[in-house]
Parts: C-alpha cells; sequence; structure tokens
C-alpha cells in the first residue's frame, strides 16, 4: 500500500504533537510506525493518560513537541561532517522502520556520515538512551572522546 504524501501529517496534527511524541518516545513496540488513518494509532483514548517513565519529564515534552520542527527544518539533506560515533536502542521506534538496518549496516548512513566511527545498538533500549541507560551511554561517550 503506497502512503500518499501529506497524509501521514495530517494524522500528525489530528494527534496532536505533544500526544504524538509522548506515544512514539514512551513506545517500546518491536514493529514499525503504523499510522492508519481516522484512527488512534496504538495510542490510548485521549481520555487515558500516557504515562512517561521517570527520566522523561512532561516539561522535556512540552518543548519538544513545540520546538523540534522549527529547530529540525533548516538541517533537511545537511550531511554530517564531524566525527561521529552512532548510538541508539534495539528497542528504539526507529530500528522497526523498514529498511533502517540496511541503511546503517549497508553503507548509506555512512554517505549522509561520511566521518562516522563507530556504530553501537544498546539492547533492551528505547529511544532516550541517555535517561535509560546512563551508565552505559557515558562510558560509551567517553570511549569516543
Amino acid at each position: 500500500m503506497i502512503q500518499e504524501p501529506g497524509e501521514v501529517e495530517e494524522e500528525f496534527v489530528r494527534i496532536g504533537p505533544a500526544r504524538l511524541f509522548k506515544g512514539i518516545l514512551t513506545s517500546h513496540l518491536p514493529t514499525p510506525l503504523v499510522v492508519p488513518k481516522g484512527q488512534n494509532w496504538k495510542l490510548p483514548p485521549k481520555s487515558d493518560v500516557i504515562p512517561l517513565p521517570p527520566w522523561f519529564a512532561e516539561e522535556d515534552l512540552k518543548y519538544l513537541a513545540e520546538k523540534n520542527w522549527e529547530l529540525t527544518g533548516p538541517w533537511t539533506g545537511a550531511q554530517v561532517q564531524v566525527p561521529m560515533k552512532f548510538i541508539t536502542g534495539d528497542k528504539d521506534l526507529i530500528m522497526s522502520f523498514p529498511g533502517t538496518e540496511d541503511y546503517i549496516e549497508e553503507g548509506s548512513f555512512k554517505k549522509d556520515v561520511p566521518l562516522l566511527q563507530d556504530v553501537v545498538i544498546m539492547k533492551g533500549i528505547g529511544h532516550f538512551i541517555n535517561q535509560e541507560k546512563v551508565n552505559g551511554i557515558n562510558k560509551h561517550i567517553l570511549d569516543f572522546f
């Protein structure tokens, strides 16, 4: 099934950025993100509260929901031109997107990040690895430096 440009964006607007981010960033589902048109996309009904983990504050969610698009827009298509170590969790939603592992492992990632030095995929960790696995991520960062 091919999705037309703009369809998922319409659903994101309907869901609202704070609720969307809360659902994405607290998910540890090992499946691709699916946003069926006109449905609540794996989120509890609006009357239900999506609990945040202790490492993610409501203030952080609010800032992310309000600022993310305007902060990242100017960088669309830019290459990362500094030495980098990529660290993610295997439960991060992005890892379930079709093609992500191939992108990372088969060289396309290296084309977008030419100074990529290492890729680390931490087991059992979601999107906010720096908050979910503080000591582990600190060690990786120190080792990189």
